[in-house]
């Protein structure tokens, strides 16, 4: 389900020229209503969805910003009839996900109840070591219903993707 995580793992990161930086404008995302201030145009993309849970989601949409610190992505599914979000499955299987990538006892972790655009929400940020650098990121997991809507941002550490992460992530409104 949280294959959103898994487009980390075929991103490849390149320094954003002083011009990309520079110019954030806010995108609306989708047909959810979602919007956000990016320092780059949005791609769509195609998440991998396993059998099981293709059967459950009636509108998948995610969009991501990988020409710059950090890598942004946003998802919005909205599930079958019947199906409701469960938040907390939810921030647990995305940060399952990045811990899947870590090198063992490099992972930390820190997760809170918040809300995000009148939706109850699981803010979660950490870091980890995959092996082949050091990461930190940031999520914020929000949805009620059968609708549910994710933000993940990714960077090195050291690097300033955090002010960009904070940035787009407290960016994060509703259109409709």
């Amino acid at each position: 389900m949280f294959a959103t995580l898994a487009a980390f793992a075929a991103t490849s990161f390149a320094p954003a020229s002083p011009a990309e930086s520079a110019a954030w404008q806010r995108y609306s995302l989708g047909t959810s209503g979602l919007t956000m201030e990016l320092p780059a145009a949005p791609s769509r993309f195609d998440l991998p969805l396993s059998n099981d849970v293709r059967g459950k989601v009636e509108v998948q949409e995610a969009y991501m910003v990988s020409s710059s610190f950090p890598v942004l992505i946003a998802s919005y599914t909205r599930y079958m009839q019947g199906i409701q979000v469960n938040l907390a499955s939810a921030a647990d299987g995305a940060v399952g996900s990045l811990k899947s990538r870590a090198k063992p006892g490099t992972f930390t972790l820190k997760q809170s109840d918040t809300e995000a655009c009148g939706y109850p929400a699981k803010a979660a940020s950490g870091s980890f070591d995959s092996g082949q650098g050091k990461f930190r990121f940031t999520l914020l997991a929000f949805g009620a219903g059968r609708d549910f809507w994710q933000t993940i941002a990714l960077w090195p550490e050291g690097s300033d993707g955090g002010s960009a992460a904070q940035r787009a992530l407290s960016s994060v409104q509703m259109s409709r």
